[in-house]
């Protein structure tokens, strides 16, 4: 049994794991709990991780018992153990199926699911889910499956004996979906990746990954291994508590999007209660271990890192890995602040149309001097629109086709109740941006729905090869 301190220590540990891999790539702009960017292997080792750390939750651990007394026969023989094994496989396969077909599809339908993720409102509602399962998992409250349903589990395992294999294939799937609606939020951290990168392939292996995790203990008691296992205690709060406080860090993460968010504030609030929580302020006892005297070092540089964003907040600033850039800028002459990508986006590539009247003369315009058009829908608080005016947009040889070739529009969403940006979305069926449409020189719109997310240079010169 670990004890409470090395639970701290680990988790200590994996928070300033989890901020270097979130904030190691925050140009990447994508919206999603995990980094997009990362390598494939990574991503899958993580879902993995947070499938066998949701083992340990009320959502998923009152599972184990009942479905071991379904599926393993009773006895030692080698041939019970075997049995065991390969039932407890083919219910852990069953969520796997799940799991994979629920990624898959996330992964299929990435483009539309990230713009609506794009979306204020939606960010918001995921963003509070998050919230809501941090609180369950500090013990404000506790999200447990339904009674019923563990009745009716229990109901099956003294009809079932030893477990047939069909039933149990069948009761893994229905308890997938169960157990899903039950840790939403952390599902959505790994449906996330398929999202962003539209890939089905990705979305079915990265879920499949995570159900593993969550059945890894399962097939091991199954196996007859549970001595293996560790013995509950204290530690598995720790793991409750670590899942609550990323779960806050990726909600803070996400309402960056937004900006009438004081989001800075939220990071600094954030820094400072986890500083406390390791341990900065407190006093080190005469003997102290080596564990207490590293977490009391890294709760001191939290602590610092949380004031200092509390001062940039107050100044306006809202990046929590540069909270005080005019400090930087101060002690490093030479160095430049860059404005924001809305007002570095080159002036000549791009005409920013004002009403539905200006941009149906544009398109018609362009259509007597054929040249082919493409429609930008762009959004303050879209992420990736925001990346692609600071890099694709930028880009020479871009900036000169568009010149050049191209009648380049765009259009501000970033109200949805403005007249022009509803008229333009509603008539070219667009969910929301970043999305990309191109009409031929005739002024007509090409076959194919409009393209969504980031693209870069190779990317979008292929989409314009189209025109």
């Amino acid at each position: 049994m670990l004890k409470n301190s090395n639970g701290k220590f680990i988790l200590g540990v994996m928070l300033l794991v989890t901020f270097a891999d979130v904030y190691a790539q925050t140009g990447s702009g994508a919206i999603s709990l995990l980094n997009p960017e990362s390598s494939v292997l990574l991503l899958i080792i993580s879902a993995f991780g947070v499938g066998l750390l949701l083992t340990f939750t009320p959502c998923v651990l009152p599972l184990i018992p009942i479905v071991s007394a379904i599926i393993v026969s009773q006895g030692a023989q080698k041939s019970s153990r075997m049995r065991g094994g390969v039932l407890s496989s083919i219910y852990v396969l069953g969520t796997i199926v799940t799991y994979a077909a629920i990624g898959a599809v996330a992964g299929a339908t990435g483009d539309q699911l990230q713009a609506y993720f794009q979306i204020p409102w939606v960010i918001g509602i995921v963003a509070a889910l998050l919230v809501a399962g941090a609180l369950s998992l500090f013990g404000l409250y506790e999200i447990r499956l339904p009674s019923s349903f563990e009745t009716r589990m229990q109901e099956s395992a003294s009809r079932m004996g030893g477990g047939r294999i069909g039933s149990v294939f069948i009761l893994g799937i229905v308890s997938a979906l169960v157990v899903g609606a039950c840790v939403t939020p952390l599902i959505i951290s790994v449906l996330g990746i398929a999202v962003a990168k539209g890939d089905p392939l990705l979305g079915a292996i990265m879920m499949s990954s995570m159900a593993f995790g969550m059945g890894a203990v399962l097939i091991a008691i199954g196996f007859g291994l549970s001595y293996i296992l560790p013995k509950t205690g204290a530690w598995m709060e720790q793991i409750k508590h670590l899942l609550g406080v990323m779960l806050v860090a990726l909600a803070i993460y996400l309402l960056e999007a937004i900006p009438t968010v004081p989001v800075l504030f939220l990071w600094a609030a954030f820094l400072i209660v986890f500083a406390l929580f390791l341990g900065a302020t407190r006093k080190l006892a005469h003997k102290a271990t080596g564990s207490h005297q590293f977490l009391k070092g890294v709760g001191i540089v939290v602590l610092i890192w949380g004031v200092v964003s509390l001062i940039g907040a107050a100044v306006g600033n809202r990046d929590v890995t540069q909270p005080l850039p005019q400090l930087a800028a101060m002690l490093s002459p030479d160095s430049v602040i860059t404005t924001a990508p809305s007002e570095s986006i080159s002036k000549n590539a791009f005409n920013y149309v004002k009403n539905i009247e200006e941009f149906d003369g544009l398109l018609k315009k362009s259509s007597l001097d054929n040249r082919p058009v493409l429609l930008d829908f762009y959004a303050d608080w879209c992420l990736d629109c925001k990346r692609m005016d600071r890099t694709t947009f930028q880009d020479p040889s871009i900036v000169a086709l568009l010149n050049e070739t191209f009648t380049a529009l765009k259009v501000d969403v970033s109200d949805p109740n403005d007249d022009l940006g509803r008229t333009l979305r509603k008539r070219y069926s667009v969910f929301g941006p970043p999305a990309l449409v191109l009409f031929d020189s005739s002024g007509n719109v090409l076959d194919g729905p409009p393209t969504y997310g980031y693209l870069n240079v190779e990317e979008l010169t292929d989409l314009l090869s189209r025109g």
